[in-house]
């Protein structure tokens, strides 16, 4: 790409040079004066005859074309720097993808370790719970034996009536050596499946109308108020879990 920008622009890549900010600020004053001398014409003028709306006319005409001159050099301008944003862009994000790869992975087998730990947590819960059935079944069996009816039932009752309370999930606690704690955290996700359903509940005030930009924030910010997994006028409502840390 050529540019033709004055010495002493900054060159920040092969071909790529942005006019410093300062420097435009001279080269925009006639355009300042010009607006102005126009917004006075304006004032001034009265459309009562037809000489008039003809000098009505040359004034659109040189409006047109201080605005078409305007607009050239704010696209010469801008350009390069449109260019530049795209020229960082390919330098950063590469570098970024790849932080935020290796993470998103790491993050999939700290969350399915403690995911098999708390799945050996319950298995443990579980065989404790049979264990004690097991022994409230041979005892109520020795009193029936005894001849105490009354309490072998009420031993089954217990044992029976109300499941013992199921310890808290494991959970991996304390600070890593950023002083950050790394947790489990729940959050819900909208997702459309049906758009014209979607559509037809923005139209009856189901939905909110900033959904029409499907921008995924609006879609879980539903999510979050319906809090139900499963098909929500159009929406897929789920349940997703992840790794957070702070």
């Amino acid at each position: 790409m050529t540019t033709n920008l004055p010495v002493g622009s900054l060159a920040v890549a092969d071909g790529i040079s942005i006019l410093p900010a300062l420097k435009l600020v001279p080269v925009l004053e006639p355009f300042k004066v010009a607006a102005a001398d126009l917004e006075a014409q304006f004032e001034r003028a009265v459309i009562d005859t037809d000489e008039a709306f003809a000098r009505g006319s040359d004034f659109l005409s040189v409006c047109e074309q201080q605005w078409k001159q305007l607009e050239d050099l704010r696209k010469a301008t801008k350009g390069p720097v449109d260019d530049y944003g795209k020229f960082i862009q390919t330098l950063f994000l590469p570098i970024q993808s790849r932080f935020a790869s290796v993470k998103s992975a790491m993050q999939g087998r700290m969350l399915g370790y403690q995911k098999a730990a708390e799945a050996r947590q319950r298995e443990a819960e579980a065989k404790v719970r049979k264990a004690q059935e097991a022994a409230a079944l041979e005892l109520a069996d020795q009193e029936a034996k005894s001849g105490n009816v009354a309490a072998a039932d009420a031993i089954l009752d217990a044992a029976t009536a109300v499941p013992p309370a199921r310890a808290p999930a494991r959970k991996i606690t304390g600070s890593n050596t950023f002083g950050k704690s790394t947790h489990i955290a729940e959050s819900w996700q909208g997702r459309v499946i049906e758009p014209m359903e979607v559509l037809k509940a923005i139209i009856a005030g189901q939905l909110p109308i900033t959904l029409l930009e499907w921008r995924q924030a609006e879609l879980n910010a539903v999510a979050r108020q319906v809090k139900v997994e499963g098909i929500y006028r159009g929406l897929k409502v789920e349940k997703v879990e992840g790794l957070r840390q702070r």
